[in-house]
């Protein structure tokens, strides 16, 4: 591991992953896997990972993944977005409408 990677605490294992909105219900990461929402607040992806929304902010992962929006950006991380200024180790920051 690096020292950048150290100072920042970013593993081997953690890359970015970037979503792509593909149609009005469905995305695909970079990784190849695609994200299906099947109800107002339950998405699967293909690779089982079912994503419920628990509350206004807050998107949980069957995997343990938790998903915070602060504001009107939700990232995948906890990181802080205001207006053109972030915060965080590399995480991916979505618009409201987005999830």
């Amino acid at each position: 591991m690096t020292f950048i990677k150290q100072l920042f605490g970013i593993s081997d294992s953690n890359h970015g992953e970037i979503l792509t909105k593909v149609s009005v219900k469905t995305w695909v990461s970079t990784n190849g896997d695609v994200i299906n929402q099947v109800s107002d607040d339950v998405s699967v992806s293909t690779k089982g990972t079912v994503y419920t929304r628990v509350s206004d902010n807050t998107v949980v992962g069957s995997d343990g993944s938790l998903f915070t929006s602060l504001g009107d950006s939700m990232s995948s991380d906890g990181s802080i977005r205001t207006g053109d200024i972030a915060t965080g180790r590399g995480a991916l920051f979505n618009d409201d409408s987005d999830w």
